[in-house]
């Protein structure tokens, strides 16, 4: 088992730290438009800013056992951790409105991108290999969301169509195969739960973000 060097180390922890403060202060941007000090943000966002300083750091921790476990490079561990951090965010978006920013998305491609870039001049990792793992994951991401939103009549939401696609861009065909198994499994398990002690009726849909998380969590723990 290798060591982690402490500038990698150290380098992750404050990745966190930094996403954890960006991640709060866009969510409270999104979704409140008003003019205030950082201070006052804070201050009003404290259980928010526990949640996401919570879920952060736990983060952090996984990506240095995942780091110290697998034969992973640096820059492609640091883009699993901002999507795993990314996806915290949107959970928590879409399940109090209901709505998966495009920025975040958009953010995500471009990590995605540079990550590919920096992969083949760092390591000679052949880009068209990497583009291609990239394309497919993020392909079939979108097309079987795209296909379940047509037969269901507005079941499925586009925000959690481009989601997938976005995820299946860092994880590939299989990540993104068992990532949505997971995810849909447990939306199941509780809409099927939420009928029984009537919280919810037949037509009602719940927010996804938080379950695509939950799903890449699994994924991430059993890879």
């Amino acid at each position: 088992m290798k060591m982690i060097p402490i500038v990698k180390c150290c380098t992750i922890i404050i990745m966190s730290v930094v996403l954890t403060a960006a991640a709060v202060l866009f969510r409270w941007s999104y979704m409140g438009r008003e003019k205030a000090a950082v201070s006052e943000i804070l201050k009003k966002q404290k259980k928010q800013l526990v949640f996401f300083a919570a879920a952060y750091m736990i983060t952090a921790v996984l990506a240095l056992i995942f780091y110290r476990r697998k034969d992973m490079s640096f820059f492609s561990m640091a883009q699993k951790l901002i999507l795993w951090d990314a996806l915290v965010l949107t959970a928590v978006i879409d399940k109090q409105i209901k709505k998966i920013p495009n920025k975040v998305l958009l953010f995500l491609l471009i990590v995605r991108a540079a990550g590919i870039l920096t992969e083949a001049m760092r390591y000679g990792a052949s880009l068209t290999n990497m583009l291609l793992f990239s394309l497919l994951g993020m392909v079939i991401g979108g097309l079987i969301p795209l296909v379940a939103m047509l037969l269901s009549g507005g079941g499925v939401g586009a925000g959690d169509m481009k989601l997938y696609a976005v995820t299946g861009a860092f994880l590939g065909l299989s990540g993104i195969l068992q990532t949505m198994m997971f995810s849909l499994f447990l939306a199941a398990v509780v809409s099927l739960v939420m009928l029984i002690c009537k919280k919810a009726k037949m037509k009602s849909t719940l927010p996804m973000a938080p379950f695509i998380f939950a799903g890449i969590s699994i994924y991430y723990i059993l890879i």
